[in-house]
């Protein structure tokens, strides 16, 4: 289909760029965060503690026809991407290890885990998981049909 505003001049570029600056735009991105991307991250994401799904939010209110929106928690990229074996034990800084190898460590808000030696995590990807739902990826967001982000 055809741009209809071609006829008075407007080309698809310029009509492009006056719906990416409309207010009305911004708001509707804010409320498909809010409303509707944000729920379907909850409901899929692990809960364990139910934090990592608690800490979804908007990061950027939409500005210019783009917002951003993620989990907060300080272990998000743990969960999107996963954790390889830890790395080669060694001595010194790093605080007293016990005999199996595990060390105490201060995660947050006082909470404290042992931790090691041999604790990988499988990569979820539950932000690419909400990115391809919506109709996009992870890096990049969603696309619009002319291609443009």
């Amino acid at each position: 289909m055809g741009n209809p505003f071609d006829k008075f001049g407007i080309s698809d570029a310029e009509l492009a760029k006056h719906i990416r600056e409309s207010a009305e735009v911004d708001n509707g991105i804010n409320e498909f965060m809010v409303n509707e991307a944000i729920p379907y991250a909850k409901s899929i994401s692990p809960v364990e503690t139910g934090k990592y799904a608690a800490s979804w939010a908007v990061m950027k209110k939409a500005k210019n026809g783009k917002g951003v929106f993620g989990p907060k928690a300080w272990y998000s990229h743990f969960v999107e991407f996963g954790t390889g074996a830890d790395k080669k034990q060694s001595k010194g800084k790093k605080g007293k290890r016990s005999k199996k190898g595990r060390r105490p460590v201060e995660v947050a808000d006082g909470e404290i885990r042992e931790l090691g030696p041999n604790t990988p995590t499988k990569a979820l990807g539950i932000a690419q998981k909400v990115a391809s739902h919506f109709g996009g990826q992870l890096k990049g967001g969603v696309v619009d049909l002319d291609g443009d982000e």
